[in-house]
């Protein structure tokens, strides 16, 4: 047998020198050339310039937006159109001094005074696409930003379609592997065991395949059409995540044939699985959250560890499921020795478990970080989701595992474990594509505060500002009498300081709706600090009440 093995064992080494030499391609990979929809990228915008909603009196030579996270493009990403609806930028954006956290694009001689509409489409490193929009003045004020373009539906449903079964794919194909290989070897040679392998591998494919397909198109906001736009496949190929599928995909080539011997009912070896399941698994995670923002390679790690335990319990449940159907089915060779195995396999599940819970606990710390988070974003609620289906699977689990002590077959309850299995992976597959709730959460600061006139009079402010981050922030103020009830007001405005950093005043003017209230949406904040927040409240020409309160902004 060894003799046999020394062959698979060269040909393996080999496979791992070529992959290596693909991987080191990874990190020579540009962050993106491709494209965005979703108003919300997981690149959030930090700074645009000229200022959002600002006004300028000196017309600008250049529109630039800068984003939290490194981010992709195509030529047409920034576009800026004139007060008549006219292209007034060059055409080509780029990375401003290789900054690929800055989009940039020039702009013509400016001639018209009036408000100028900025529209982005970006892609962030992890693959998610994001657009948006803002407006400046030159030498007017102005006018209120329209809602940016929406993803394609149809696009956006198929992409999503396919990364839930490329990642059911993945877990089936190298759980099930492991469970062969280490587990099992006999049941390498039942058709229902090795039909489970195969639609595993397909399905890995055809979910990679069909991503960097959809990529070009789902970044760039297109129909399914422009699937056929070999520009847009060469943009792909070009980013992180167009190269970690490629890498998926040779892997799982070179998987046919380290695995071939699988057809003849034979298991595939261990370190074969390993190596390889290794490499999968790491697509995965590069691919997606773990792989950007702060401590990447622990959070790649722990990512990894996460997806190989929940492949080696969710895939060794699928292989046990279909082995207790055969064998219910009648005798077969290696089936008895299935029973026999699964205290072992219990073992390993509480392994698995054990993995899930303390991986996943960084996980969710990783992509909430704040507990208000998790009821008001909906990565928070996915995540409360996918918790309250882990909590079942492990009580089915627990189950299980007694029926198994007392000596008992838990074929039904295994049935039940991937069910919930399935549900865990398909809000997963959700959960990956949604932005992280620490981006997406937006902390309020609500206050009420005494306006005074110089005459002595009062009047209450409630005062609202969301988010409290560096970055855009909306500014509302409600304005009551000594009687609790909203007081009509001629005009509001509002200045900013940090007294700290010597910053500011950062004058406001705020929209009045006739009943008391006033608004002003993207305030730029550059820095976090102790922001001391100054509102005027004219009520007559001659009349102005001022209040005063300061709020924390925090990274």
């Amino acid at each position: 047998m060894p003799a046999a093995r020394a062959p698979l064992r060269w040909r393996l080494a080999l496979s791992a020198v070529v992959l290596g030499l693909l991987a080191g391609l990874i990190g020579t990979a540009q962050p993106a050339q491709a494209v965005g929809p979703p108003v919300l990228a997981h690149a959030g915008v930090t700074a645009t310039q000229p200022a959002q909603g600002s006004r300028v009196e000196v017309a600008p030579t250049a529109v630039s937006v800068r984003f939290s996270e490194a981010v992709g493009f195509l030529s047409g990403s920034l576009t800026v159109l004139g007060p008549g609806g006219e292209r007034v930028d060059t055409g080509r954006a780029v990375h401003p001094d290789g900054d690929d956290h800055v989009v940039r694009v020039g702009l013509r001689p400016l001639t018209t005074k009036g408000s100028y509409l900025v529209t982005w489409r970006v892609v962030s490193a992890d693959s998610h696409p994001g657009a948006g929009t803002f407006t400046f003045g030159y030498g007017a004020a102005a006018a209120p930003a329209p809602a940016p373009p929406l993803q394609d539906a149809q696009v956006g449903s198929w992409h999503a379609l396919m990364r839930w079964l490329s990642l059911v794919g993945a877990v089936v194909l190298c759980g099930a592997a492991f469970f062969v290989s280490q587990l099992w070897p006999a049941g390498a040679g039942l058709p229902k065991v090795r039909r489970l392998l195969a639609t595993g591998w397909w399905a890995t494919v055809v979910g990679a395949v069909g991503l960097f397909a959809l990529e070009g198109p789902y970044g760039a906001g297109l129909p399914l059409s422009a699937i056929t736009d070999t520009s847009l496949v060469a943009l792909t190929a070009g980013t992180l995540f167009g190269r970690l599928l490629v890498l998926r995909l040779v892997v799982l080539a070179v998987a046919t044939v380290l695995w071939s011997g699988v057809r003849r009912g034979r298991a595939p070896g261990r370190w074969d699985v390993a190596g390889l399941g290794l490499l999968v698994v790491e697509s995965f995670s590069f691919g997606g959250h773990a792989g950007q923002g702060d401590l990447t390679p622990v959070a790649t790690t722990v990512d990894a560890v996460h997806l190989g335990a929940a492949a080696g319990w969710l895939g060794g449940l699928a292989v046990l499921s279909v082995g207790l159907r055969s064998r219910a089915d009648g005798p077969g060779d290696g089936v008895e020795d299935l029973v026999a195995l699964l205290p072992r396999w219990s073992r390993v599940a509480r392994t698995c478990l054990a993995a899930l819970a303390l991986t996943g606990a960084y996980q969710a710390w990783r992509g909430v970080r704040a507990p208000a988070a998790l009821p008001t974003t909906d990565y928070g609620r996915l995540l409360l989701v996918k918790l309250l289906l882990v909590a079942a699977l492990l009580v089915v689990a627990l189950l299980s595992h007694r029926r198994v002590v007392r000596g008992r077959t838990p074929a039904r309850t295994v049935l039940v474990e991937v069910g919930l299995g399935a549900g865990v992976l398909a809000v997963t597959a959700v959960l990956v594509s949604s932005m992280p709730a620490w981006l997406a959460y937006r902390p309020q600061h609500r206050s009420t505060v005494t306006a005074t006139s110089l005459a002595g009079d009062r009047l209450q402010l409630q005062l609202v500002v969301e988010p409290t981050r560096p970055g855009f922030e909306d500014l509302a103020v409600q304005v009551l009498d000594d009687q609790g009830r909203p007081r009509a007001v001629d005009r509001v405005t509002a200045a900013l300081t940090e007294p700290d950093l010597g910053l500011g005043p950062i004058a406001v003017t705020l929209v009045a709706d006739g009943v008391g209230g006033a608004r002003a949406e993207a305030v730029a904040v550059p820095v976090p600090g102790r922001w001391r927040l100054t509102v005027y409240v004219r009520t007559t020409p001659v009349t102005t009440f001022v209040g005063q309160d300061s709020y924390l902004v925090e990274q």
